[in-house]
Order: C-alpha cells, then sequence, then structure tokens
C-alpha cells in the first residue's frame, strides 16, 4: 500500500511536468534528456523521502532494463565487487535463494545444512529487512548479495510467515550465519 502511494506521489509530479510541453515523441533527443532530468530534479526535491541523484539514475536504468526483459538488470559496482569476492571466496553466503514473487522477496529454497536450514528459515517466508534495513522494492539479485558477508559473521534478519498480508502472518527475527560458499548469486 505505501509503495502504491509513493508511485501515485511520483506520478502526480511527472504528470505536472509533462502539462504543457509537447508530446515526447515530438521533442528531440535533447529535450526528452531535459525533461528527464528536470523529473529527476523534481522528485529528489520534493518527494516525501530522502532520495539521492544516484539512487534516482540507478532505479531509472535498472527500469529502462527491466522493461526489455526480466532478465536484464543494473548492477552497481559495488554488486559487482560483491559477486566477484563470493566467487573468489572472500564473503560467504547464508543458504537462502529467494525470488521475488508479487514483487516482495520470497525464499524458493533454503540449501539443506545450510545455516539458513540450521536458524529455521523456509521456503515461501518473505523476507522483510536484514539487518533492520528494510528489503522492501529491492530484486531478489539484490538481496542476494546484501545477504553475504564474513564468514562466521550473523545477519539478522526479519521475514515473514503465513498467509500473504493477513493478521495471521508471523513475523520473525532469526540470526544467520554466514558460512562456507552456499550459494552462488
Amino acid at each position: 500500500m505505501h509503495r502504491q502511494s509513493r508511485l501515485v506521489q511520483i506520478a502526480i509530479v511527472v504528470v505536472g511536468l509533462l502539462i504543457g510541453r509537447a508530446p515526447l515523441a515530438a521533442q528531440s533527443s535533447y529535450e526528452q534528456l531535459q525533461t528527464f532530468s528536470s523529473i529527476i530534479n523534481q522528485i529528489r526535491l520534493n518527494y516525501v523521502d530522502s532520495v539521492t541523484y544516484a539512487e534516482l539514475v540507478h532505479a531509472a536504468i535498472d527500469g529502462v532494463l527491466t522493461s526489455l526483459d526480466p532478465h536484464s538488470r543494473f548492477e552497481t559496482l559495488s554488486e559487482d565487487e560483491r559477486k566477484k569476492a563470493y566467487e573468489a571466496g572472500e564473503v560467504a553466503g547464508t543458504g537462502i535463494v529467494l525470488e521475488d514473487v508479487d514483487d516482495v522477496p520470497t525464499v524458493l529454497t533454503v540449501v539443506s545444512g545450510s545455516p539458513a536450514a540450521r536458524a529455521g528459515v523456509q521456503a515461501g517466508d518473505r523476507l522483510l529487512s536484514i539487518n533492520d534495513t528494510s528489503v522492501a522494492g529491492l530484486r531478489a539479485e539484490t538481496i542476494q548479495l546484501r545477504l553475504l558477508g564474513e564468514k562466521g559473521s550473523k545477519a539478522r534478519i526479519t521475514i515473514e510467515r503465513g498467509r500473504l498480508r493477513s493478521e495471521g502472518a508471523a513475523v520473525l527475527k532469526l540470526y544467520v550465519e554466514r558460512g562456507g560458499p552456499i550459494y552462488n548469486p
């Protein structure tokens, strides 16, 4: 619900900026980039939450790639470095394999015998936060990278178990130790 209200707020700002301008198809590439820049600036200045240019530009790039096909995504330099560190054995995983289900990061499977399995994580659990930082709006691939860390360190995860968005769903806080090469994001 909160995500929908954010989208409505952004849409109102965008529509306000576009009123009185020529349709995007009739604008030159330069004019279209000016429109994009103006919208990014208005969102940065007027959005209810604090956002940086980098966050907005990365989200826009990722949105463009996602609109092309569901397998393309924008990966930041830090995400690429983290993935390479995992592949080199410098950081460890938890054994949680995620997928996006209706824009909610959901546990697809838990590697048998992994730290996540020992902590009680189950397939179907919905991940809400890692170390008290919400993962709402993040893609499963990005969250997988955030679960990586130094071998033996612990990630505090908050999961929701049970029926989606129901009063009967349980919210659990678990500590999952990172250990060994368990899942290659």
